[in-house]
């Protein structure tokens, strides 16, 4: 079992909560009340800003040229996919500004200075409870009916494609073969970073339904 399935196992509790919560079972019974939706959405929005930037350190960072390239093209992957699906969203639905939540603006926050002090493979954990759980959720929804809304549908294609999976499954392989060279104290803050952003994770789908 790599490194990353055991991150997964070790936050399993909060892990379960990410992929039962209400936010996602409502969208995938199409019944999440479309203003809760256009809330989210204008908080992910300033997170996907903040992931953007994250991403930069890491490929600045990145210890291989594949890895900064890697990183790189992830940059321009997130700005075709996730934040295009959201501008294709937004021609559907009106989603208002909101001032930025703390628990949005508090993880934000994390990501960056994780970004600035930590090491490589250390900010490549801390974005990957985000792309794992979003993954994940698209794959429980993808034969569901939220399918079929007209735009809870294609949230789901979009974390349910081929194209997302193969993202997080080279993700998950950067920092699996990592593991045997890296320190231990180098792997705690991995454990930590990995904890901390699965907690993160579900602050914010509470903040969004709430």
């Amino acid at each position: 079992m790599g490194l990353t399935e055991n991150l997964k196992n070790e936050n399993a509790d909060l892990w379960n909560k990410i992929l039962n919560h209400k936010f996602i079972l409502e969208m995938g019974e199409a019944t999440l009340p479309l203003e809760k939706f256009a809330y989210y959405l204008s908080q992910d929005s300033y997170y996907l800003d903040g992931l953007l930037k994250t991403f930069a350190y890491a490929s600045a960072k990145a210890p291989t040229r594949d890895l900064t390239k890697f990183f790189a093209e992830l940059i321009v992957e997130t700005v075709k996919g996730e934040i295009a699906m959201q501008d294709k969203i937004r021609s559907i639905v009106e989603v208002k500004p909101k001032p930025v939540n703390n628990v949005c603006k508090d993880y934000v926050e994390y990501l960056l200075k994780v970004g600035v002090e930590d090491g490589f493979y250390e900010i490549v954990s801390s974005t990957l409870p985000c792309m794992w759980t979003y993954q994940l959720i698209g794959e429980k929804l993808k034969k569901s009916k939220g399918v079929k809304h007209k735009v809870y549908g294609i949230w789901i294609k979009e974390y349910s494609s081929k194209g997302y999976r193969k993202l997080v499954d080279e993700m998950r392989r950067i920092v699996d073969e990592a593991e045997e060279k890296l320190s231990q104290e180098t792997l705690n803050i991995i454990r930590k970073h990995f904890k901390v952003c699965s907690e993160y994770e579900l602050k914010f789908w509470d903040m969004a339904y709430n």
